[in-house]
C-alpha cells in the first residue's frame, strides 16, 4: 500500500462543517503540498458566485498542477479531480459535529475572510450553510458514498467519521 507521505495529490469531500479546509491546510504543513480550495474557486468579491466556464477553467488549472490539495465539494468537479488524485479522503462525520463545525466558523470569523475562503467574502450567518450541514445526510451523503465506491475501485479512498479519526490519520504522517 502507498504511503500517505509519498502520495501527491489528495481530494477532500464532506459535509459543511466537518473540516475539510482545516484538514487541508493541516496536511498541507505536513506534506508540504499547495492548497487549492475549492470556494477560491466557486466565488469572488461579495459571495458572487463565479460564472460556470471560469469555474471549470480554474478547476482544471488547479487539478493540472503537478501535486495539490483539493477541498471542498463543488460535485460538478469531483470526476475530474478524482481522475488525478492519488487519495480521495471524505470526511462523514455525524450531523452534531458539522453543525457545530459551521456554527463556530461563524463564530470565530463572523465579519472576516478566512484564509479558504476567496477575497471579499467575510464569514457571515448564511442560511444556506446550515441548511446544507443539517440535510447532507439526506441530500449529499449518499452521493459522496456512491462516488466513493465508484472511484475506490481504482483510487485510494479513505472515509474518516471522527475528529479523533481525522486526528489519528494526520499523526500516521
Amino acid at each position: 500500500m502507498t504511503r500517505i507521505a509519498n502520495m501527491k495529490r489528495i481530494m477532500i469531500i464532506g459535509g459543511p462543517g466537518s473540516g475539510k479546509s482545516t484538514l487541508a491546510t493541516a496536511l498541507s504543513g505536513k506534506l508540504g503540498l499547495p492548497v487549492f480550495h475549492m470556494d477560491w474557486i466557486y466565488w469572488q468579491p461579495g459571495w458572487q458566485p463565479r460564472d460556470r466556464e471560469d469555474m471549470i477553467r480554474l478547476s482544471y488549472a488547479a487539478v493540472e498542477q503537478p501535486d495539490w490539495i483539493i477541498d471542498g465539494n463543488y460535485t460538478s468537479s469531483w470526476d475530474w479531480r478524482a481522475e488525478r488524485a492519488d487519495l480521495i479522503l471524505c470526511l462523514d462525520l455525524p450531523r452534531n459535529l458539522r453543525m457545530f463545525g459551521v456554527i463556530s466558523r461563524i463564530l470565530k470569523g463572523y465579519g472576516r475572510v478566512r484564509p479558504d475562503m476567496a477575497k471579499g467574502c467575510p464569514e457571515r450567518l448564511d442560511w444556506t450553510d446550515l441548511k446544507n450541514a443539517w440535510t447532507f445526510d439526506a441530500n449529499l451523503r449518499p452521493k459522496m458514498r456512491d462516488f466513493a465506491e465508484n472511484w475506490g475501485r481504482r483510487r485510494r479512498v479513505e472515509f474518516l467519521t471522527s475528529r479523533a479519526e481525522v486526528d489519528k490519520f494526520l499523526n500516521r504522517l
